[in-house]
């Protein structure tokens, strides 16, 4: 069986099997040789089953979970370096053929002979040919010495052209000086790095806070974005440092981009010292007027406090409307709130612009009571209720009243007075429009809705109602009139909630 993962191919998978009548668990009998050594058995597990449990290993980022792993690694090690093994120079490992370049180097210098001018050297320790006066061989000096026999060489130990060190002086002096070896060997770790390296990221910060998710480390190839905000009531700086790496930064998102880390640690430095200017924004409320009464400015930093006050509208109908029971802000805190003289003290917490809002305190005085068709505090015209007394409301037998909240308490429900106990007569109920929905017949507190029980089998609803609502609106609450029975009422009124 065959086996791919990371790159790497098991070729030989063995069955799994267990012996343990041996000194070792294995798959099989141990052969065991005139030494009394193990010479053969067969493991019981197989290198794709190895479980490395996330060894963590130093100059390597990711943990090692399974064989094929390792060995990837391994493998990419061995292509960065070459390949040790092979006999063509190209292939060879980099010290290797580096060692090899400088013993030819070496080889090849220029020696004088014993009369003659100085001749080019053939092999290491021998001198170039002499003729008889001093001269000496061309032909022979051309065998060694000529540009394409010493390209040739260097070509064949580096793998490359000659051109990359013009002279062979070049190449002496770089090999002497440790020059080309250094940058070889940084190319090596270079690669390296790019792939398993970890580059710290550290903050150094004044009001302002880096986002929970910003990353930490990164290698060298990464680009990682880190996000970063101001503290309540501070701006962000136009400019940041940042050491160890290539960055950029926009100010009004708060992003920085970093790139080519070139220190093991990378500092970030914001420092966010101006202060958010934020202005007030008058609010345009519903029957109530505002006024900074002192502290006003054009503008306000985190801290900074005023005061102000709310009063009604010189519209708004005293017998309906209050001053609010509270107030809130947005982008700001509010304390010190008088109900009574509507003043109160505004707080900036540097956040953002600021508002206030608040609701006048509903103050209208509603009733609920119950009347026969025929009481003359309605107006009937052909079996039709045309208009009512709003102000004898209040006279009716059993009438209820409530300021600023529903006058009837539905859960406990009420009973009807004696005056509508009329055999065959229309009986309405008197209720403030805002506590009863016409269009399903809901008698409506708060959030709660609820249903008037007729009987235990039937509910006064939109199918079961017996006249049309009628809506009353000459007085300042308006009001809804609801025919509730066409035989009078009696007893204890009850109401389903829904």
């Amino acid at each position: 069986m065959t086996f791919n993962e990371n790159g790497v191919t098991f070729l030989e998978i063995l069955n799994a099997g267990l012996i343990t009548g041996g000194p070792k668990i294995s798959k099989g009998k141990y052969t065991v040789g005139n030494n009394g050594h193990i010479e053969q058995s067969m493991p019981i597990i197989n290198a794709i089953d190895i479980d490395w449990c996330k060894a963590q290993v130093p100059g390597i980022s990711d943990p090692i979970t399974s064989t094929s792993q390792l060995l990837s690694i391994i493998g990419q090690l061995k292509q960065a370096l070459g390949n040790t093994d092979s006999s063509d120079p190209s292939s060879q490992t980099l010290i290797g053929r580096l060692a090899t370049l400088e013993r030819t180097v070496s080889a090849i210098q220029l020696t004088p002979g014993p009369t003659g001018p100085a001749g080019p050297t053939g092999p290491q320790g021998a001198t170039g040919p002499q003729g008889p006066t001093g001269s000496f061989d061309a032909s022979a000096l051309a065998a060694y010495a000529t540009t394409a026999y010493v390209d040739s060489k260097i070509a064949a130990l580096i793998g490359a052209a000659p051109e990359t060190l013009d002279t062979l002086e070049e190449l002496a002096n770089a090999i002497e000086s440790g020059e080309g070896f250094e940058r070889i060997i940084q190319e090596i770790e270079d690669r390296i790095d790019s792939y398993h390296l970890e580059y710290q990221i550290i903050h150094t910060l004044a009001n302002v806070t880096a986002n929970s998710n910003n990353a930490t480390t990164m290698k060298k190839n990464d680009v990682v974005t880190l996000q970063f905000s101001p503290n309540t009531g501070y701006l962000l700086p136009s400019a940041v440092t940042v050491t160890g790496a290539t960055y950029e930064y926009t100010q009004g998102t708060g992003k920085i981009v970093i790139s080519n880390p070139t220190a093991a640690q990378i500092s970030i430095i914001i420092t966010a010292n101006d202060k958010r200017q934020c202005t007030f924004n008058t609010p345009t409320l519903n029957q109530l007027d505002f006024t900074i009464t002192s502290g006003s400015k054009s503008y306000y930093v985190i801290n900074d406090t005023f005061t102000g006050k709310l009063s009604l509208k010189s519209t708004a109908d005293p017998e309906l409307y209050g001053l609010p029971a509270s107030v809130s802000g947005t982008n700001c805190t509010i304390s010190n709130y008088n109900a009574t003289t509507g003043e109160f003290t505004i707080k900036c917490t540097g956040a953002g612009n600021m508002t206030i809002s608040a609701t006048p305190k509903d103050v209208a005085n509603y009733r609920f009571a119950v009347a026969l068709e025929t009481n003359p505090i309605f107006t009937v015209s052909g079996g039709t209720i045309t208009a009512m007394n709003v102000s004898y409301i209040s006279t009716l037998e059993g009438a209820m009243s409530a300021v600023g909240q529903c006058p009837i308490n539905f859960d406990a429900g009420f009973t009807a007075p004696n005056s509508v106990d009329v055999e065959g007569a229309y009986v309405w109920f008197i209720i403030p429009t805002k506590y009863f929905n016409t269009s399903n017949f809901n008698f409506i507190n708060g959030n709660n809705r609820y249903l008037l029980k007729q009987s235990n089998i039937q509910d006064l609803t939109t199918d079961t109602k017996i006249k049309e609502c009628v809506s009353i609106t000459t007085g300042k609450i308006p009001y809804t009139l609801v025919c509730v029975s066409s035989n009078g009422l009696i007893g204890k009124i009850d109401f389903k909630k829904l």
